[in-house]
């Protein structure tokens, strides 16, 4: 090669990295692609980034074997094993650190966990960076130094020659690091990378601690599936509160609109508690059983509840008697309705508990206003609104906006109707409770066709019904209640 470019006879055409369509086109050109499975070139795409070598051995292996075999080909892991042989023992292990670390880190984590000098640090990676094994990538602050590997199969060649006892040493090292690194960050911010690294390390405990620190700090941003896979994986690791743990995964469950994952996680915390907690998880069961329907399943455990709570916790009693009411307003029996939701907020008043009775002026509230009197349910309402506010339970906002909502459509006050409805939305869609996101917008639909607005009362509409198509397909079984769900 060399003297064919000395004599001039030829030169050197450096490939530069393939797009995604040069891939795909490259597959589609290719024999037998009609063989070959539809989704084939953006795997393809992901598991080269575009390498032309890469590209050509991967899709001769997929071709040749079977289509679904994404073993790293023979010849790939060669040519990459080739480029680490002359590397000398100080920046192969920065590399083996490294790859133990993922396939981006920082200097500062690198140097705490390779036990190397600082200067033995320096010189390794400025040998790495000169043979194109890593390169320099902006730091999340702005001062990091950070670096990726150049491929993530060349990272994955490396992981995968350290032997097991070293690599269990780096991820205990690594994972001591980031949490030094966690006291100046965001509590929980990179507790699931730390977690990631003591479980990798054989110490579940730890990781199973630091899981559920990232299970709550997701929940706090309302990040509900990532927090619930959080949780479930550090149950699996064996953490040690399994009452809180299951209790928290219910609730994830339930906002997410899977109620019978949310009853199961509910009666695996009910097995083990003490009386204080199971009288809660009584209450959360009746609270799942509402929300499918089932009234009789509700009362039983909302009663359940009741039992196992001190006779003294007037608040806790205000709290489960509104669920009651409600639960005997939907199953038709008005007075009974009334009844508990006037003890409920003379419980509420007399305890001082503001969320009390703000949900029992909201019960009362959707009471007087099936029951004709407008200004009565007016009054609850807004009652109601003001001191979700002042207490600043979103929960018992939405539920308040779509009750007034309800009152000014009934009113024919459809443009203040639907501005409550976009306040009680947007809340709905930052807390992610899918269910009653469904029956706001079932409830913004009906709405907007009474104001003549048709194109969007069927958009609205058709964002309902994929919503409740998912919870029902959770269900199993086709649960006609859920689609009822209109106040709460």
């Amino acid at each position: 090669l060399f003297d064919t470019q000395r004599t001039g006879n030829g030169h050197l055409i450096e490939l530069q990295r393939w797009r995604a369509e040069d891939v795909a086109a490259l597959v589609v050109a290719s024999e037998n692609a009609t063989d070959l499975p539809e989704n084939i070139s953006e795997r393809l795409y992901d598991e080269t980034e575009g390498l032309p070598y890469l590209v050509v051995e991967y899709l001769n292996v997929l071709k040749t074997g079977a289509a679904d075999d994404w073993t790293m080909p023979q010849t790939v892991h060669d040519l990459l094993t080739g480029r680490l042989a002359d590397l000398d023992q100080t920046a192969l292990q920065l590399l083996q650190t490294a790859a133990v670390i993922g396939r981006s880190f920082d200097y500062d984590n690198l140097w705490n966990a390779s036990g190397r000098s600082e200067e033995e640090v320096v010189t390794g990676l400025g040998q790495l960076l000169a043979r194109g094994l890593i390169r320099e990538a902006p730091g999340t602050d702005g001062y990091a130094l950070c670096y990726d590997f150049s491929h993530q199969q060349l990272r994955s060649v490396v992981y995968e020659g350290v032997h097991l006892a070293r690599r269990r040493l780096l991820h205990r090292r690594i994972a001591t690091a980031l949490a030094v690194h966690s006291n100046t960050a965001p509590a929980g911010s990179i507790a699931s990378q730390i977690g990631y690294h003591y479980h990798a390390a054989g110490q579940d405990n730890l990781a199973a601690e630091q899981y559920c620190l990232a299970g709550e700090f997701a929940q706090s941003l309302y990040a509900n599936r990532e927090a619930l896979g959080h949780y479930e994986t550090a149950l699996a690791l064996g953490y040690p509160s399994t009452v809180e743990l299951n209790e928290a995964i219910g609730d994830l469950h339930t906002l997410l609109g899977e109620y019978n994952a949310a009853l199961h996680a509910y009666e695996s915390a009910a097995a083990r508690a003490d009386e204080v907690a199971l009288a809660q998880l009584e209450h959360k069961l009746g609270q799942v059983y509402e929300r499918r329907g089932d009234w009789e399943l509700a009362e039983s455990h909302l009663c359940a509840a009741l039992e196992a709570g001190r006779p003294d916790q007037a608040a806790r009693r205000a709290l489960i008697n509104v669920d009651r009411s409600r639960v005997a307003h939907r199953s038709g029996d008005p007075d009974t309705a009334t009844d508990l939701a006037t003890e409920a907020l003379s419980l509420a008043e007399a305890s001082g508990d503001r969320l009390a009775e703000a949900l029992a002026h909201n019960a009362l509230g959707i009471l007087a206003r099936q029951q004709g009197n407008p200004k009565e349910a007016r009054d609850h309402l807004t009652r109601s609104l003001a001191l979700a506010e002042e207490i600043g339970s979103e929960s018992a906002r939405i539920a308040a906006l779509n009750n007034l909502a309800r009152l000014h459509a009934e009113l024919d006050d459809t443009a203040a109707a639907l501005d409550l409805l976009e306040q009680a939305l947007q809340l709905c869609r930052q807390r992610g409770d899918r269910h009653h996101e469904a029956a706001l917008l079932n409830h913004r639909a009906d709405v907007l066709h009474q104001a003549g607005q048709e194109n969007e009362a069927m958009s609205s509409l058709k964002e309902a019904v994929a919503i409740y198509a998912e919870i029902g397909l959770e269900a199993g079984d086709w649960q006609p209640e859920i689609w009822k769900l209109t106040e709460w």
